[in-house]
């Protein structure tokens, strides 16, 4: 009798453990959401990126990787009228001649992932941005230098802010 309460007890006990291992997993696999294994390997490769240049450039897959992942903060170079009509959805607005006055910039972590961007590979203003933002001491600078143009060529999803 004693050995079938024991093996009872055993098998209540594995049960448990799996339970807990089961919900352990389904938690960390929603808290990923719908970012999918390439991208956060992509996320993951930027993370560790060692270029020994304070400005690195991505690649369009890089960042929407990053922006899916909620990795980054997006930062749009471009004019205030520019931002309002169209922007990458969560980007600040952060005009390039006027960052260094700019609360909502200035006031975020140094250490922070940064993407500066513009409005195509033609436009000077994020690589202008990000010059900017390292002289403020930031230190993890990215730009996306094919700016709104890809970003609406691949057909994401842009915000207005509505005040032209």
């Amino acid at each position: 009798m004693k050995s079938s309460k024991e093996l009872v007890t055993a098998v209540i006990l594995v049960l448990v453990i799996f339970g807990g291992i089961s919900a352990y997993w389904l938690t960390a696999k929603s808290e990923v959401k719908s970012v999918t294994l390439n991208e956060q390997k992509t996320v993951t490769r930027i993370e560790r990126r060692q270029t020994g240049a304070p400005i690195t450039l991505l690649t369009f897959d890089e960042v929407k990787a990053l922006h899916k992942a909620k990795k980054a903060i997006f930062l749009d170079a471009r004019s205030d009228r520019e931002f309002a009509y169209a922007h990458i959805p969560g980007a600040l607005e952060a005009y390039y001649a006027e960052v260094k006055a700019n609360p909502q910039v200035v006031g975020l972590n140094r250490n922070q992932m940064i993407v500066a961007y513009c409005s195509s590979d033609k436009c000077p203003m994020a690589e202008l941005l990000a010059t900017k933002l390292i002289e403020l001491g930031f230190s993890r600078i990215y730009v996306f230098p094919g700016g709104m143009k890809e970003w609406i060529s691949a057909k994401m999803p842009v915000q207005s802010s509505g005040t032209l």
